[in-house]
């Protein structure tokens, strides 16, 4: 006597393990995809974050004056934050990588400049004098060795 409906039955468990199966990939393609784009955004806030540094010092090179800015770049924006140290100038620049008004990512840079009021150590006195090279010893320098070597005048000229 057949059974009817056992390949129905068979069909349908292998249809549930394979569509597992396709579950299980596609968790993990979503996942490395979004560890990816982390990565991505928090690379992108590093470039943008230096950027705000180049910036600065070009700003610097220039000789004007620098203050506190906003930089808007395409997909996150540069906050550039001069401060006077005891040390000198210190640049913080920190990027921003944004969707909208999402913050997706953050990275800050530092940079010093200058030394306002650094002390230099005095260099040390010398302590005993130098001590005479001795003679040199043997025969002098032969003729050929003192007479000027030509220079042809263009390359190639030999």
């Amino acid at each position: 006597m057949k059974r009817r409906g056992f390949a129905l039955v068979a069909v349908t468990a292998v249809l549930a393990l394979l569509l597992l199966v396709f579950a299980v990939l596609a968790k993990l393609l979503m996942t490395d995809l979004a560890d990816t784009r982390r990565r991505a955004n928090a690379a992108y806030a590093r470039e943008l974050s230096l950027s705000g540094l180049a910036w600065a010092r070009a700003a610097i090179a220039r000789g004007g004056a620098l203050a506190p800015q906003t930089l808007e770049m395409a997909g996150g924006r540069i906050e550039v934050t001069p401060e006077i140290t005891e040390r000198g100038l210190r640049v913080v620049s920190v990027g921003y990588v944004t969707a909208g008004a999402d913050v997706l990512a953050r990275h800050a840079s530092a940079l010093a400049a200058g030394a306002a009021s650094r002390q230099l150590p005095e260099p040390p006195a010398p302590s005993a004098p130098e001590p005479e090279a001795p003679p040199v010893v043997g025969e002098p320098p032969t003729p050929e060795f003192a007479t000027p070597v030509p220079v042809p005048e263009r390359p190639g000229a030999w």
